[in-house]
C-alpha cells in the first residue's frame, strides 16, 4: 500500500511486494523471507510511519527461506532509543529492502488492535 500511495504522487517511487512471515511473542520477533530470492540492504522498521522511521533493525541480507530471530530491544530509533514492547504497543512492522536491478521492495504487517504489553500475539 505504501508503494501505491507514493507512486500516485511520484512515479519514481514504486515498491515491489515481498512475501514474509512475521511472528511476535511479546519480546522476540521471528521474521522469515518466504520469497525465492534474497533481500539485500534490509531495514526492518517497527511502528514507523510515512514520514518517520520508528525503531529499526538492519540485518543486511536475509537469504531466501531464511528466518531470523530478533529481540524487540535490538530495534533502535535515530536517537538511540530501543523499542520496548512493555511500554509501546506494537502497531506495525515494515520490511524495506533491495531485490535486484535497483528495485526496492516492501512488506507491511499491521496489528489492529495494537499488541500491548499484556496482549496475546
Amino acid at each position: 500500500m505504501l508503494g501505491t500511495i507514493l507512486s500516485d504522487r511520484d512515479p519514481s517511487f514504486s515498491f515491489r511486494e515481498i512475501k514474509a512471515s512475521v511472528r511476535f511473542d511479546g519480546s522476540l520477533f521471528s521474521i522469515a523471507n518466504t520469497d525465492d530470492f534474497a533481500w539485500h540492504n534490509v531495514v526492518i522498521d517497527v511502528n514507523g510511519g510515512l514520514a518517520n522511521r520508528g525503531c529499526a533493525l538492519r540485518p543486511g541480507v536475509i537469504a531466501s527461506r531464511q528466518t531470523i530471530a530478533a529481540p524487540a530491544t535490538d530495534f533502535v530509533d535515530e536517537r538511540g532509543r530501543h523499542y520496548d514492547p512493555t511500554t509501546e504497543p506494537l502497531r506495525q512492522l515494515r520490511i524495506i529492502c533491495d531485490v535486484g536491478d535497483g528495485e526496492k521492495a516492501l512488506y507491511t504487517r499491521r496489528w489492529d488492535p495494537p499488541l500491548g504489553p499484556l496482549s496475546a500475539p
